[in-house]
């Protein structure tokens, strides 16, 4: 029979076990953009990233029709040891009052997309 001390052990462990499982989790990239939408970007604003935010947008309904004006803005620690923290593209899709944000890490991994 455990004592209370192992079983609290084994409880503790167990869940460092599981947040370590799911810190190593990532979201999966969308699928690749169509031609069409990746030129769209491209055209748009040229940047590192354009590959996914062209899957990005497009994994959200976005059509390269739809797509009227995209630009992006690199976010960083600031000072004088600036660090790049991530890139967002703004996009502006017609019919939505709002603009679709594609958040991208500094290596343009898509962490999150949303409306603001």
């Amino acid at each position: 029979m455990l004592s209370l001390s192992s079983l609290t052990r084994v409880t503790f462990l167990a869940g460092l076990s599981l947040l370590a499982a799911a810190g190593c989790a990532s979201t999966p990239p969308p699928p690749a953009a169509s031609a069409a939408m990746l030129e769209k970007v491209r055209a748009l604003a040229p940047y590192p990233c354009n590959a996914a935010t062209a899957a990005a947008l497009e994994a959200n309904g976005v059509t390269p029709e739809r797509l009227l004006d995209l630009y992006y803005v690199r976010q960083s620690s600031g000072g004088e040891a600036s660090v790049l923290i991530n890139h967002q593209a703004w996009a502006q899709v017609a019919g939505e009052p709002t603009q679709t944000v594609v958040q991208h890490s500094n290596t343009c991994h898509i962490q999150q997309v949303y409306k603001r």
